[in-house]
């Protein structure tokens, strides 16, 4: 008696039993790798799986993932169709001025847009029609402009204050209308 469930296949041979099935699509997204759990199944006295389930289970993520994509492609283009847009217009927001897809300082600033080429060169070799407009971020835009005043050095009458420390909030003030003005 099979201690275990068996998935039904169309083809020649044994059936691939479910907790087998179960550890290679476990492992798609895994960087352990197929030879490494064989190795460590066989450490612990567990019989592994035969090598070809993993390329059984490859076959069928790429064949759903390829199903799924196309399902996606449908309903971004559907949206486009009601946008009154070309349906192959596929909008995509980057922050290209940064290295991470989460800014989490505005003091790290990047500019020179590796995330967008990319996009760029990929979306190109998929699709040649399709392009890519690199956009500037007014938010963060206007933030290093904001930096860039506070910074800058100003002639010593610019600014009419009796003391140093007034010199430099009317300076502030200053910068932050340049701003605000943009």
């Amino acid at each position: 008696m099979k201690m275990y469930k068996e998935i039904a296949n169309c083809k020649p041979g044994p059936n691939p039993g479910q907790r087998n099935v179960a550890l290679a699509s476990a492992l798609q997204d895994c960087p352990i790798g197929n030879t490494t759990v064989q190795q460590l199944l066989a450490v612990v006295d567990t019989p592994p799986p035969c090598r070809s389930i993993y390329n059984r289970v490859a076959a069928e993520m790429v064949k759903l993932n390829k199903t799924d994509m196309a399902q996606k492609l449908e309903l971004v283009k559907d949206v486009n169709r009601k946008r009154g847009v070309p349906e192959s217009e596929i909008n995509i927001t980057v922050d290209a001025r940064y290295d991470s897809n989460t800014i989490v300082s505005k003091k790290k600033p990047d500019e020179d847009g590796h995330s967008a080429k990319g996009m760029e060169d990929t979306l190109t070799a998929l699709e040649p029609m399709w392009k890519v407009e690199r956009l500037a971020d007014p938010v963060h835009l206007g933030e290093s402009q904001f930096r860039a005043s506070l910074r800058a050095q100003y002639s010593a009458g610019m600014f009419h204050g009796k003391a140093k420390e007034e010199n430099r909030q009317l300076k502030t003030v200053f910068s932050k209308d340049l701003h605000d003005s943009k």
